[in-house]
C-alpha cells in the first residue's frame, strides 16, 4: 500500500452538493438583502382537501392492526364526523366530506334567491 500512487486528488475536490447548496444560500441572501435583479421565489403549499388524507390514514391504521371498519370509523372521527352508533365506510366518509366542501363553498345548501319556477 505504501507504494501505491494517489489517483487524482479526491481530498481537494469539492462535492457538487456543497457547490449547489452554497449557490442557493448566496442567491437566498441576495434576495434577502434586496439586491437588484433578484426576485424572491415564494412557494405556496396548495390547499389540501381533508378527503385526500383519508385513504393514507385508513391504510396506515389497517397496517397498524385495526380492522377495515375500525379504521374507517377512526378516520371519520379524525375528520370531525360524529360517530354515535353509526358504522362508517371509507367511501361514505369521502362522500360526506365532499358534500361538506360543497356546502362550505356555497355550491350546495341555502340559496341566496329562490329558484325560478317555469
Amino acid at each position: 500500500m505504501a507504494g501505491q500512487a494517489h489517483r487524482g486528488s479526491r481530498e481537494l475536490a469539492r462535492s457538487c452538493h456543497r457547490a449547489s447548496s452554497s449557490a442557493r444560500r448566496a442567491a437566498a441572501s441576495a434576495v434577502a438583502r434586496g439586491e437588484p435583479g433578484t426576485t424572491p421565489t415564494t412557494q405556496t403549499a396548495p390547499a389540501l382537501d381533508p378527503s385526500l388524507a383519508t385513504l393514507p390514514t385508513h391504510r396506515a391504521l389497517v397496517r397498524k392492526g385495526l380492522t377495515v371498519a375500525e379504521a374507517a370509523n377512526l378516520t371519520a372521527y379524525l375528520c370531525g364526523i360524529p360517530l354515535r352508533e353509526v358504522q362508517w365506510s371509507l367511501a361514505q366518509v369521502n362522500r360526506l366530506l365532499f358534500i361538506r366542501e360543497l356546502h362550505r363553498t356555497g355550491r350546495i345548501g341555502e340559496a341566496a334567491e329562490p329558484p325560478a319556477v317555469h
